[in-house]
């Protein structure tokens, strides 16, 4: 019986599936690792990608990035979150990272970005002098250098924004347009507010004045005195005449005049006769003048009547051109119509 029992067991143990013995085991782990250190080399030289083939790079090296030149500076400010989101970019750095609800302040220095999104909430302090933005909602803006002529902030993309400045600060707006606030003392608020998408509207909601050099003109704010600024493609930053040799300054009116101009004394605002070909430039337009030809800049919302002629070998046709239009004249008065009465024996 226990010889039978054996046989059995002998029968149900498999045949495959044996255990190696040991002395075995180092001669099979050579061929594995020299084909794994095959394997491992020739992916290098692998192209997992045929068609279409791999983007080649447009430059080489590549271009700088926004932060090219624009590294630390003396500037201290102090970044406070009021509300999410809002992140911060350091000077230099390539990324930003969140503020959390147990970091709210964060120390920066020029250079460093600021961003706030939908529903944020984030304050900028110049804690040794007293200035202070208010950023509502999306916005994104940069401190700037002062020592190294540039804006104390230029604010790239705003929703809506409080400003509080010394006298001297000078803040870029979106655009390129440079505010400055009361010459004589710290002024505060100035509500810049994005009222469409391409219309910027700065609110004076201080005791003091106020300025923005758009494009060719100088924009005073008196206390309650609201701008509109409307963004262009060109820019809106201060545009210096660049080779006028006269500048010409009449109130709220100032012009550049290049070649040969005339002025005209006694007049509101400021008008130029042509002597010969020139250009005079004033409010946004550049006017092109030939001999003969005058411009009149006034200011806007004045309106200019009828005048008498300075010139008449300018202002009056010249003798052989075509005779004026004459005056038109009043129609003549349409005649009382007459009641005829009707014979005595008919009578209505």
């Amino acid at each position: 019986m226990a010889r039978r029992n054996a046989a059995s067991d002998s029968r149900r143990e498999p045949r495959l599936g044996r255990r190696l013995p040991a002395a075995a085991l180092p001669v099979l782990r050579l061929p594995v690792l020299a084909l794994l250190l095959l394997l491992l080399g020739l992916c290098p030289a692998c192209r997992t990608q045929l068609w279409p083939a791999p983007m080649t790079p447009m430059s080489d090296p590549l271009p700088a990035g926004s932060d090219s030149g624009t590294g630390e500076g003396l500037e201290d400010v102090v970044v406070v979150r009021h509300s999410d989101p809002v992140q911060v970019r350091r000077a230099g750095a390539s990324g930003a990272f969140p503020m959390r609800f147990h970091s709210k302040r964060e120390r920066v220095t020029s250079g460093a970005w600021v961003y706030c999104g939908t529903g944020g909430k984030a304050e900028l302090i110049w804690p040794k002098e007293g200035l202070a933005v208010m950023l509502f909602d999306e916005s994104s803006v940069r401190v700037g250098e002062r020592e190294r002529g540039e804006p104390v902030v230029r604010l790239l993309l705003v929703s809506r924004a409080n400003l509080d400045v010394l006298p001297g600060t000078v803040v870029e707006l979106p655009g390129g347009a440079l505010f400055e606030g009361d010459p004589e003392r710290r002024s505060g608020p100035f509500v810049l507010e994005r009222i469409r998408e391409n219309v910027l509207r700065l609110n004076n909601q201080s005791k003091g004045v106020g300025s923005v050099r758009y494009r060719d003109e100088v924009l005073r704010l008196s206390p309650g005195q609201i701008v509109d600024l409307p963004l262009m493609g060109m820019g809106t930053g201060p545009t210096p005449f660049v080779g006028a040799p006269l500048r010409i300054e009449r109130g709220p009116v100032v012009v550049a005049l290049d070649g040969a101009l005339e002025l005209v004394e006694g007049e509101p605002g400021v008008r130029v006769v042509a002597a010969g070909r020139g250009t005079v430039a004033g409010q946004g337009l550049s006017v092109q003048l030939e001999a003969g030809q005058t411009a009149h800049f006034v200011p806007l919302g004045q309106v200019v009547g009828p005048r008498a002629p300075a010139n008449p070998g300018i202002d009056t046709p010249a003798a052989g051109s075509a005779p004026a239009a004459p005056a038109p004249t009043a129609p003549p008065p349409m005649p009382r119509p007459s009641l005829v009465e009707a014979p005595p024996g008919r009578r209505p």
